[in-house]
């Protein structure tokens, strides 16, 4: 008997405190679910995607997506077998013009190189399996979706209050260098992702987590090396440690890929960044000082 009246006087406490959660929510402050900045917000975005997927230049281009190539390309380079070729320049410029291999004739100039580390390749792939068009289209929904989430997660690591969201996504739509991040296919958008992650974990007192998160912006590792250093330099040891299991396992993930890739990467990896200079690159087209000066 005492385990029934047990079970229910635990009902009734558990159904009082539903019922007091549910009084103290919108539904009874006469306040919208969705904060209107948020609603406003997220059809911008809405509209600019459209725009962008369906009648902006980029993708109305004989060749769409912008930087999407050097994406995809890396990826039919590792499908077809050459991944131990991913950083000979020459060769990747062979298949970007090779039209058994590229859906649409790129032009003599018009050349975009890989230069992000093997395991980066892992995740260009299922982008590959698309049309070329159709892969560029999700890139950039993916990229959209990174940002959103990257700004949903600052937000909520520093305020509770409603709307700063939607006006922190409000202020995103006309700012230049993540519109063209996502206009042009590029990866900046997930940058962010990953950073704000980082943030987020280590405002919650989970550094290790943070740690191994941060490691997956070795894909742009100029990124990552002032934040690694200060962490060293504050003495940060479970995020090093975190970082330092992350990069293993990324490692791993390149060798995975190719050993001869990730051999070449580390090799040539102080000056991939200078493909650029190479003969016959458009730079007066390229958003840089170089082409700024061209």
């Amino acid at each position: 008997m005492w385990v029934t009246g047990w079970l229910s006087h635990a009902s009734s406490y558990r159904d009082q405190w539903l019922m007091k959660k549910w009084n103290q929510s919108h539904v009874f402050t006469g306040r919208p679910l969705i904060h209107p900045v948020d609603v406003l917000a997220s059809g911008l975005v809405a509209a600019q995607l459209a725009y962008i997927l369906f009648w902006s230049p980029n993708f109305n281009a004989p060749v769409p997506g912008g930087d999407y190539v050097q994406f995809y390309v890396a990826a039919r380079m590792v499908r077809d077998g050459k991944a131990g070729r991913l950083y000979d320049f020459p060769y990747q410029i062979e298949v970007q013009h090779d039209r058994s291999r590229m859906p649409f004739d790129l032009g003599k100039n018009d050349v975009a190189l890989y230069v992000y580390p093997p395991f980066f390749v892992w995740f260009c792939l299922p982008f590959s399996y698309l049309s070329f068009k159709g892969g560029a289209m999700a890139w950039v929904l993916f990229m959209s979706g990174c940002l959103i989430a990257a700004l949903r997660i600052l937000v909520g690591a520093v305020t509770e209050k409603r709307g700063v969201f939607g006006y922190a996504l409000l202020a995103s739509v006309p700012f230049l260098p993540s519109l063209m991040s996502v206009y042009s296919c590029q990866n900046a958008t997930l940058s962010l992702l990953i950073l704000a992650t980082t943030f987020a974990l280590l405002r919650k007192g989970m550094p290790t987590t943070a740690g191994a998160v941060f490691a997956l912006q070795t894909f742009k590792p100029q990124l990552a090396l002032v934040i690694a250093c200060a962490m060293i330099y504050k003495r940060q040891w479970r995020f090093v440690l975190g970082g330092a299991s992350g990069g293993l396992a990324l490692v791993a993930a390149s060798l995975a890929i190719s050993p001869a890739a990730l051999a070449d990467y580390l090799r040539l990896g102080p000056t991939l960044s200078r493909w650029i200079d190479m003969p016959g690159m458009p730079l007066a087209g390229m958003a840089c000082w170089q082409g700024f000066w061209r």
